[in-house]
């Protein structure tokens, strides 16, 4: 039934069973595979169109690669994994949008809840989201001059899994042109960090010699944040201006 999330049909001596729900339950994101509309396929009662399955709980490739939408029976497009909840391109405006307990689980940027490219986001709540593998940004990844506003990011965790990455429990911002104002951090964290360069449980900025520092946070509220390194936030933002901490 559509409301276990899977959808059984059956045609002389095939049964078909898809996935067609959510990605995983709302409490444990951490079991999700980007799996949205994976099926798998018997005849006469023999599997002839299996599902890969998960070998290992082990953070590394396997693990990243098991979770992903190309290894599952379903369509991959651009490259990309299926559940990443919300692509903003150039030019769009998110507005008012509330999002719970999403999850990237492929590789690449990362964006829990949002990934915004050139694109603007004003008075939205991102909460309880989180990415897996060697993804950065729980809540969102903001880039290409993305401009955020007035919104909400609280209890969205990432879980570094002693991988050497970014971080951004609430939000990574990768270039110098991003502006983040009038924003509101709460109870974000990024858990098991490996080193120094890991943290920013509201914010991180990232800044590395292609990446000079730049950007804004100006007017935002950072309370009950954890991290390693960098609770409210991490990295290089040229302007700090009337935050809370």
């Amino acid at each position: 039934t559509l409301s276990s999330g899977f959808i059984r049909r059956e045609a002389g001596p095939w049964t078909l069973l898809a996935k067609c729900g959510d990605i995983g339950p709302s409490y444990q994101p951490g079991h999700a595979h980007a799996d949205t509309f994976t099926f798998e396929l018997w005849k006469s009662g023999r599997k002839v169109i299996s599902d890969t399955g998960c070998s290992t709980y082990v953070p590394g490739p396997v693990r990243s690669y098991e979770r992903s939408t190309a290894a599952h029976n379903t369509v991959v497009i651009d490259g990309q994994n299926s559940v990443r909840c919300v692509y903003a391109g150039s030019g769009t405006t998110v507005a008012g949008l509330t999002l719970r307990h999403g999850c990237y689980t492929g590789s690449g940027d990362g964006g829990g809840g949002v990934f915004a490219s050139g694109a603007m986001g004003t008075n939205c709540l991102i909460e309880g989201c989180s990415t897996m593998s060697s993804c950065d940004g729980a809540g969102a990844y903001a880039k290409d001059g993305s401009v955020v506003v007035d919104c909400t990011f609280t209890n969205n965790v990432l879980n570094a899994n002693n991988q050497h990455r970014h971080g951004g429990g609430g939000l990574f911002v990768y270039d110098a042109a991003t502006r983040v104002e009038g924003c509101r951090f709460f109870y974000n964290a990024v858990t098991n960090s490996p080193s120094f360069m890991t943290g920013g449980g509201g914010v991180f900025f990232r800044s590395t010699l292609t990446a000079p520092p730049g950007g804004a946070v100006k007017n935002c509220t950072f309370v009950g944040n954890r991290a390693r390194n960098g609770a409210g936030i991490l990295g290089c933002p040229s302007i700090v201006e009337g935050c809370l901490f």
